[in-house]
């Protein structure tokens, strides 16, 4: 892989999800993507909607805290069950 597109965002900045995908690949619906034009992985987090869903994603001592779920069949395609990690 080479090292893809210069990775220009900072802190605070905002910028669409489908732009961000446009630029660096990846999945458009899950909260971990890894990128497939660079070697970044993407994290989405959304306070807002997070909790009615049991994630609580935070920020403690300067380390992102992230709750998801995790489909271990997924790339065998064998099942749609998850477990939370």
């Amino acid at each position: 892989m080479s090292d893809g597109p210069e990775w220009s965002l900072k802190p605070g900045d905002t910028i669409r999800r489908k732009e961000l995908h446009n630029l660096f690949g990846g999945g458009r619906q899950s909260g971990i993507s890894p990128s497939r034009k660079s070697p970044n992985v993407l994290i989405f987090s959304d306070p807002g909607s997070g909790v009615q869903h049991g994630y609580i994603d935070e920020w403690e001592d300067g380390v992102l805290l992230y709750t998801g779920l995790f489909d271990d069949n997924r790339a065998s395609g064998s099942t749609n069950e998850g477990r939370q990690n």
